[in-house]
């Protein structure tokens, strides 16, 4: 089994009772969701999940879950704060 070197996030968004009679309702979705830190031995990162209300939550969600389970984001290189910690 190869190593996983990313760390990743996952965003869904509810789909539920879009419709009236409460059926599926293709490529529609409410705006809240959830974002998911996905499980990964080779970090150490347990699958943890925060919910959102509102899209412009979701990068909040990103970075409670990284704060909370001791992941550590910084600027790329194509950053002009290269380097530089985010979260």
């Amino acid at each position: 089994m190869a190593l996983e070197n990313t760390i990743k996030f996952r965003v869904y968004f509810f789909t539920d009772n879009m419709a009236e009679d409460g059926s599926l309702v293709p490529k529609k979705a409410w705006e809240q969701g959830k974002v998911v830190l996905v499980k990964n031995v080779e970090h150490g990162i347990p699958e943890r999940t925060k919910m959102f209300h509102h899209y412009e939550e979701i990068k909040d969600a990103i970075e409670a879950l990284a704060k909370e389970n001791g992941v550590e984001i910084y600027r790329g290189k194509f950053s002009k704060d290269k380097g530089k910690r985010l979260v």
